[in-house]
């Protein structure tokens, strides 16, 4: 039932694509939506980054090995900070994300 879900829920690869259809022409939360499928995160998460957040990317000298976001404890969920992962198309879409309209 919805509301009492208390874990993660999965997503077929097709209601995936549904959803990312849906979303197609509202690119605010298309980006939403594809940052959220990519990495686990939460709306919560993804709304308020900045880029002190974002390691490793666009030639950004970071000790990382590899891309990724590092969330502040003060965002997430469970309070405590976490390092996220990136791949390709969050990496693609991150600068239409963090620069102003």
């Amino acid at each position: 039932m919805v509301g009492e879900s208390k874990g993660a829920i999965a997503l077929s690869r097709e209601n995936c694509k549904r959803l990312l259809s849906a979303t197609e022409y509202h690119e605010d939360l298309h980006d939403l939506c594809l940052i959220s499928l990519n990495t686990g995160m939460m709306n919560g998460e993804i709304r308020p980054l900045e880029w002190d957040w974002i390691k490793g990317v666009f030639g950004l000298a970071d000790s990382e090995d590899y891309p990724l976001i590092d969330l502040p404890s003060h965002i997430t969920k469970t309070g405590k900070s976490r390092k996220v992962p990136i791949n390709q198309t969050v990496k693609t879409m991150l600068p239409r994300k963090l620069l102003p309209h």
